[in-house]
């Protein structure tokens, strides 16, 4: 858990001492995400996901401190005995951008981010809280609205590591793609 937290205040600390030489944003984005349990059960569910993020950017590239909320979740699989797999994840992830521009409006963007991925699972009775070590990759296309604010449109995929349920006897798989919208706020 140390080194969760040393990565986290690392992260925001570059994001933070890169302000004073770039260009400084704000996002907000929603979207769905069909998370999915691989390795056991391989059934999905979709929820909306909203997230935040604050970031710089400095001619073709972005960097970013995010946070999204996935919320509750109910995976159903005869693998568990009938049982309902319940998930929540918190997300804090570091990601990195590269715009490739089109037109001086349409910028479309490539993505990969690492970070931690907070989970808390009720399965078979059993609660279970961690942190894992969570990664992402994937492609969006912004369209600048305004000098200030742009639209962004992406899809990603997410790896949130697995977790240890029954004792460790068996061991779950959470992944999902996430499609999301969203605005930038330049300042």
């Amino acid at each position: 858990m140390r080194i969760y937290s040393l990565a986290f205040i690392l992260c925001v600390g570059l994001t933070c001492s890169a302000f004073a030489r770039s260009g400084a944003y704000l996002a907000i984005r929603g979207g769905l995400s069909d998370l999915r349990e691989t390795e056991v059960l391989d059934v999905n569910e979709a929820s909306a996901v909203p997230s935040g993020a604050i970031g710089v950017h400095s001619g073709p590239f972005r960097a970013e401190v995010e946070y999204t909320y996935q919320p509750s979740t109910e995976l159903v699989q005869d693998a568990l005995e009938n049982d309902i797999l319940t998930t929540e994840f918190h997300r804090v992830m570091a990601n990195g951008y590269l715009d490739l521009r089109v037109t001086r409006n349409v910028l479309p963007y490539l993505t990969a981010g690492a970070g931690i991925a907070r989970h808390n699972i009720e399965v078979l009775e059993e609660k279970i809280s961690g942190s894992n070590f969570a990664w992402s990759v994937g492609a969006g296309v912004g369209l600048r609205l305004t000098r200030n604010v742009t639209a962004d449109a992406g899809i990603r995929y997410i790896d949130l590591g697995k977790v240890e349920i029954n004792d460790g006897q068996k061991e779950l798989a959470f992944d999902t793609v996430e499609t999301y919208a969203g605005l930038r706020f330049m300042f």
